[in-house]
């Protein structure tokens, strides 16, 4: 009888032993399906974020006198929120930096004031 108590007891232990680990083991796979549908929600949220900074960010802070200059060189001023840009407006980029290293852009701005009381208009300008 020995053999036989012996063998029910390592049996029921070891039985007992399975269905603990099992039990850990679903434990276990619930908090990692938990982990994963809470890091999904967290991409999600951190993508939506990145898209709205990025939208914030296309807009770029010039001059209203930008898209003016290019509308009168017969763009469309929209052409400055696209990737890339156009070859014939690529072309003018030589000519405004050297306008602008001249020193042209300072000379317009700072001839462009209100013209005195005593001078006329046209000697103003």
């Amino acid at each position: 009888m020995d053999i036989l108590e012996f063998l029910c007891v390592m049996v029921a232990i070891i039985v007992t032993g399975g269905i603990v680990f099992a039990w850990i083991k679903r434990i276990d796979a619930l908090k990692l399906q938990e982990l994963a549908g809470k890091q999904k929600l967290s991409d999600i949220r951190q993508k939506s974020a990145m898209e709205r900074y990025k939208a914030e960010k296309e807009e770029p802070e010039v001059g209203p006198w930008v898209s003016d200059v290019i509308g009168s060189l017969g763009f469309d001023p929209m052409v400055l929120f696209e990737e890339e840009m156009p070859a014939q407006l690529k072309a003018f980029l030589p000519m405004i930096k050297g306008f602008v290293d001249s020193g042209g852009l300072k000379k317009l701005l700072g001839q462009a004031g209100p013209a005195a009381p005593g001078e006329e208009e046209r000697s103003a300008i």
